[in-house]
């Protein structure tokens, strides 16, 4: 229980360093691609000192896709954003926990009780009020962006690959390796978002640079936390539990620190979501 709790915290400090980021203007590609140089590099640092092999094959293949999957679902997300309204966009990338949930049914065989199937119910139902409630933008006149399911279902789709692959880390017998599979998603993500920043010709500030590595360092921790914690639980508890919980926390932060009002829609979808972790447990 007590590794559920811990990734959940990291989880949820995670966003609220990224929250800081934004509120101060940090270019968010290249704090993301220097967060994942980070990861890379301080594990690499780690196992050399060790005298230990970096990565074997098959944990550096696993660890190459999830990375890149990563990549893809931040171009997707950063894409979305800007075409759609905040509050659809986001919701679609928290509802992408249906995914894993599914495939660990589907594809691996896990089972679901009727308690559980209500609870990850109400958890989908909690995320969208809750994700729906705190996400209120402003409106200027001849703002036409719009939220199709062209623009939605990729951002679900990337988002949800990316959990599925961190989930099959224990079902391909790698969980002994997760930090060789952490290493091979932090240099395989880094490189690919430092090419991503480069060919947006963006020249990154000292702060930009300094605020990815500060965060990969959290980083390496809250990865290596989330692995240990779906090499337990699975997909079919960890997901739904760690993303309501991330979000009632987000919205209480957002309304006590960030003094952003906590609406009766995100108050209704945190209720859901503290029965369906009961649930879904």
């Amino acid at each position: 229980m007590h590794w559920m709790i811990l990734a959940v915290l990291a989880g949820y400090g995670f966003g609220q360093l990224w929250k800081i980021a934004q509120r101060r203007g940090i270019h968010a590609p290249t704090a993301i691609a220097v967060n994942y140089l980070v990861v890379g590099s301080l594990l690499s640092a780690w196992y050399l000192r060790q005298g230990e092999a970096l990565a074997s094959p098959e944990a550096a293949r696993m660890g190459a896709l999830i990375g890149a999957l990563f990549v893809i679902s931040m171009l997707v997300m950063t894409r979305a954003l800007v075409k759609g309204s905040v509050g659809p966009v986001l919701t679609s990338f928290r509802l992408a926990i249906v995914v894993p949930v599914t495939a660990s049914v589907l594809v691996w065989g896990e089972r679901l009780g009727p308690a559980q199937a209500a609870g990850i119910v109400l958890a989908l139902t909690g995320l969208v009020l809750m994700t729906r409630g705190a996400a209120r933008e402003p409106r200027t006149e001849g703002d036409s962006r719009k939220s199709g399911v062209l623009l939605l279902l990729p951002v679900l789709l990337c988002q949800g690959l990316g959990q599925c692959a961190m989930d099959a880390v224990k079902y391909r017998n790698l969980n002994d390796e997760r930090l060789h599979v952490l290493l091979a998603v932090g240099w395989t993500a880094g490189l690919l978002g430092t090419l991503v920043v480069a060919a947006m010709r963006y020249r990154p500030r000292a702060q930009d640079l300094a605020m990815g590595a500060f965060i990969g360092v959290y980083n390496t921790a809250c990865l290596s936390l989330i692995l240990t914690a779906l090499g337990l639980f699975g997909a079919k508890v960890y997901f739904p539990v760690q993303g309501c919980a991330v979000v009632m926390l987000d919205n209480l932060t957002a309304h006590f620190l960030w003094q952003e009002k906590l609406t009766r829609l995100g108050l209704a979808g945190a209720v859901l979501g503290a029965v369906s972790m009961l649930l879904v447990f």
